[in-house]
C-alpha cells in the first residue's frame, strides 16, 4: 500500500507535465485490481471511474471499467465503455470480447458470432477467450458438435 500511496503522491507533485497522467493511470488500474481482489468490487469501479475522468482517451482504463460494469450487472454502461475502448488497435480484442460476452448474456447469438468474426478477421493472434466464447456460442446455439471440434 506504500506503493500507492507514493504514487498518488506522485500525480499531484507536478500537474504542468504529462508524467502524472500516465501515473495516474497505473495508479488507479492497479488499486482497482487491488480492490477486486479484496471483494470490493464498488470501489474497485470507483477507482476505475476515477482514472477515466482524469484521462478520458485511455482506451486500457475504458475497458477495464466496462469489464467492471459487466461484473456489476450495468450492462448498458459496460457497452458504452467497451465501444470506447475499442478505439484503440491495442485494446480491440478485449473490447470485442465484452461486447461479444454482453450479447450472448442476452441471447443475441447472431450479434456475438458477428463481433466474434470481427476478431478473428482483424488480429492474428486469438485470445484464448475468443475460442472459449465461440465453443459457448455453439452449444447454446444447439451446435454441440461444432463446439466441440
Amino acid at each position: 500500500m506504500y506503493i500507492l500511496v507514493g504514487i498518488r503522491w506522485c500525480l499531484f507533485y507536478d500537474s504542468k507535465k504529462r508524467a502524472p497522467v500516465a501515473w495516474a493511470l497505473f495508479y488507479y488500474q492497479i488499486l482497482a485490481n487491488i480492490l477486486k481482489k479484496e471483494n470490493r468490487q464498488a470501489e474497485s469501479l470507483l477507482q476505475l471511474e476515477e482514472g477515466v475522468k482524469i484521462n478520458p482517451k485511455a482506451a486500457n482504463l475504458h475497458g477495464a471499467l466496462g469489464f467492471a460494469y459487466l461484473d456489476a450487472g450495468k450492462t448498458d454502461l459496460a457497452k458504452i465503455e467497451f465501444e470506447q475502448a475499442k478505439e484503440n488497435p491495442a485494446n480491440f480484442q478485449d473490447a470485442q470480447i465484452g461486447l461479444a460476452i454482453i450479447a450472448f448474456k442476452s441471447k443475441n447469438y447472431a450479434e456475438a458470432e458477428s463481433v466474434l468474426e470481427q476478431v478473428a478477421q482483424k488480429e492474428k493472434k486469438l485470445s484464448p477467450v475468443v475460442h472459449e466464447l465461440r465453443g459457448h456460442l455453439k452449444a447454446a446455439q444447439g451446435k454441440e458438435e461444432e463446439a466441440i471440434g
